[in-house]
């Protein structure tokens, strides 16, 4: 089970959303949540959200400076761009 305060943020979340929504989801909540380590983070990093007509609806309730944000202590986080390392020659 997901731990407090993200599983509560979550639930209300998932009450915000209109139909049923996919977050994929990445950074260090995800680390903390699949491998069970300690590291403070207060967002949830997201690269995607769809369907795509949720994703406005779902950051206004639960991103930054939000209802649930002030609630809870945390966010989601729209991350639109990742980048790798590049390698050098």
């Amino acid at each position: 089970m997901i731990p407090e305060p993200w599983h509560s943020f979550l639930i209300e979340l998932d009450q915000a959303a209109s139909e049923e929504a996919c977050l994929h989801c990445i950074g260090g909540f995800v680390i903390t949540q699949l491998y069970g380590l300690v590291r403070p983070t207060a967002d949830v990093d997201v690269l995607s959200i769809t369907p795509l007509d949720e994703q406005a609806q779902l950051l206004q309730k639960g991103g930054e400076n939000s209802g649930l944000h002030k609630k809870y202590g945390v966010y989601l986080d729209f991350v639109a761009v990742c980048q790798g390392r590049r390698k050098t020659r």
